[in-house]
């Protein structure tokens, strides 16, 4: 089997970009006693399938992003998330003070335990399997304000299914 190298060398120039999408495969003779080239389209990738995010936010408000991926396409995805909360923490305030929302809308809260004001939870992973049923961005945001000087942390990893 050529090498990949090989093949790109090999029909490197062979097409011609008519349009965006849109080839025409170069040729040195005519078609049926027609001059005009070959036209074959290639199809361009425009929806996303899979998509991460992540963020890290000192004291948010109430129902601030920390983490935020782009508008992913109608359809089912399956997510996981990761959440740490750190820092300065007051434990009845931060305990599952985070949530997940598809758009503006509020799905799930994350359960975090904090234990008190180390600010040292554990690393919570969720999965959650999904029907997006418009394109919209998938998020976590914190529920009520923070502590002054807690940290939330959380990260996103979103695959289309179907």
């Amino acid at each position: 089997m050529p090498s990949t190298e090989s093949i790109n060398t090999q029909f490197q120039g062979a097409f011609v970009k008519l349009s965006e999408g849109d080839y025409a495969l170069r040729t040195s003779g005519s078609i049926s006693g027609s001059s005009s080239p070959i036209q074959v389209t290639i199809p361009v990738a425009t929806e996303v399938t899979s998509s991460t995010a992540n963020g890290k936010v000192t004291t948010p408000g109430a129902d601030a992003n920390i983490a935020a991926t782009a508008n992913l396409v109608a359809g089912t995805w399956d997510i996981e998330i990761w959440t740490f909360i750190g820092g300065t923490t007051v434990a009845n305030l931060e305990v599952d003070n985070m949530k997940f929302k598809i758009g503006n809308t509020a799905i799930a809260t994350i359960l975090n335990p904090v234990a008190g004001t180390t600010g040292a939870t554990g690393l919570g992973v969720y999965r959650i399997r999904v029907d997006i049923p418009n394109a919209a961005p998938i998020s976590v945001a914190s529920g009520v304000v923070a502590t002054t000087g807690a940290v939330y942390t959380a990260s996103i990893v979103a695959t289309r299914i179907s």
